[in-house]
């Protein structure tokens, strides 16, 4: 937990250093989209475990944005976002361990609060202004569902995070995503099309494993990491 406060308070901090000089000229909106998810699941060798797909999803929330310099600015926000993905194959079987046949999957609907650090350049293009940014995020794991049909009976239950697996669940019994905080680097490229309204594409690339720790804590062979992109819509007031 005090890992986790330091990494959000130097966040924070970062946000007031760059906002204070330039306050009276930020502004504020709402931002929300949809979002194409899956997990990215590497063994200690290196492979990857297939037959992880993209599901749909949706996120929403509130921006800032702060000139720095020029065409610079900084784009704070706080964000509702589900991440997550469909798992056949190796990737059904990186987490069950039971074989699996065709027609089997394991879906996983996970639950974040975001909160992403983007650094953005707008250059003029026709009537608007093309946008170009990157920049850090810390999510931490709320909630979410999953839905398992193996052989044709469907289980299903509530995702929980932990820093520890747990056994393999049954049907109305919590299933473990993963450790709750998410690191990770958003890419984004859009189009402002009025000084209030803008298109935007994200990629979103998570940094930190969040495979929980085997029984004996002792950390497991693989690596799990959320990846995926969106497409918003945002409005500045």
């Amino acid at each position: 937990m005090k890992k986790h406060m330091v990494k959000l308070m130097l966040i924070s901090g970062s946000l007031l250093f760059f906002s204070l000089p330039s306050f009276s000229q930020a502004s504020f909106g709402v931002k929300a989209g949809v979002t194409f998810t899956s997990l990215q699941l590497t063994y200690k060798n290196g492979d990857k475990a297939t037959g992880a797909t993209v599901i749909p999803g949706f996120n929403a929330g509130v921006t800032a944005e702060f000139p720095v310099w020029q065409n610079i600015y900084v784009q704070p926000g706080l964000m509702y976002t589900t991440k997550g993905g469909k798992l056949t194959g190796d990737a059904d079987y990186w987490f069950w361990g039971d074989e699996t046949d065709d027609g089997d999957y394991l879906k996983l609907n996970a639950r974040y609060i975001e909160l992403p650090l983007n650094v953005i350049y707008k250059y003029p293009l026709g009537k608007g202004k093309a946008i170009g940014g990157l920049g850090p995020y810390v999510a931490y794991g709320i909630g979410g569902s999953w839905r398992d049909n193996y052989k044709g009976d469907i289980t299903k239950g509530k995702l929980t995070f932990d820093k520890r697996f747990s056994n393999i669940p049954g049907d109305g019994e919590p299933f473990v995503y993963g450790k709750k905080l998410d690191i990770g680097i958003n890419v984004l490229l859009g189009y402002e099309l009025t000084n209030h309204l803008s298109a935007t594409i994200n990629g979103s690339f998570g940094l930190r494993n969040l495979t929980p720790l085997a029984s004996d804590e002792n950390a497991t062979d693989a690596k799990e990491k959320n990846i995926g992109g969106s497409i918003s819509i945002g409005y500045r007031f």
